[in-house]
């Protein structure tokens, strides 16, 4: 940005966007599936015709076992990690149904705190979307992304479905060039 009053002139560099970093195909990263509590069934499975890779992660539940709050995770083996900076993370979802359940994911940093991020309220379309949830203030890097899941609080919602997960990407804000 410049600027120029009587003869002055003063000049601020300015880096405004985010830089975008993809993971790599989520089945690189050995995911598994837990569901909470032990009544919630499902499986994790590799499945062709990702969204951006050739492979998606396709996520089965079963979330009528429990009338409290249920959630099913997609489990990243050690976990994906975040590049330094990450503020916000980019997730691409395809559903087959609409459904009240959230979209969440959990990231440890490197003080072993965990931070959830909500990638979206409601399951409010069918096909794939692209969804993006913020880090929480307080992340400490390096940080990794452990998990993502659906899940839901309300005991008359439960239901079962299959989402598929593809093109995990980390964004931060852009550096100014040195």
């Amino acid at each position: 940005v410049s600027a120029s009053y009587n003869g002055y002139q003063a000049a601020i560099p300015l880096a405004i966007g985010m830089q975008r970093q993809a993971a790599a195909a989520l089945e690189t990263y050995q995911p598994s599936f837990l569901g909470y509590p032990s009544a919630v069934t499902g499986a994790v499975s590799t499945v062709s015709g990702g969204a951006v890779n050739t492979n998606a992660l396709r996520l089965d539940f079963d979330l009528t076992g429990a009338i409290e709050t249920t959630a099913a995770y997609v489990v990243f083996g050690q976990g994906i990690s975040l590049p330094a900076q990450t503020s916000r993370i980019s997730l691409r979802a395809n559903a087959t149904e609409t459904a009240p359940h959230w979209i969440r994911g959990q990231v440890r940093d490197a003080a072993g705190q965990t931070h959830t991020v909500d990638f979206k309220q409601g399951i409010d379309w069918t096909g794939w979307n692209t969804l993006e949830g913020s880090l929480p203030q307080g992340v400490t890097f390096p940080a990794v992304l452990e998990r993502i899941y659906v899940v839901e609080t309300d005991p008359f919602f439960k239901t079962r479905g299959t989402l598929l997960f593809d093109g995990i990407e980390f964004l931060a804000p852009l550096a100014l060039p040195r």
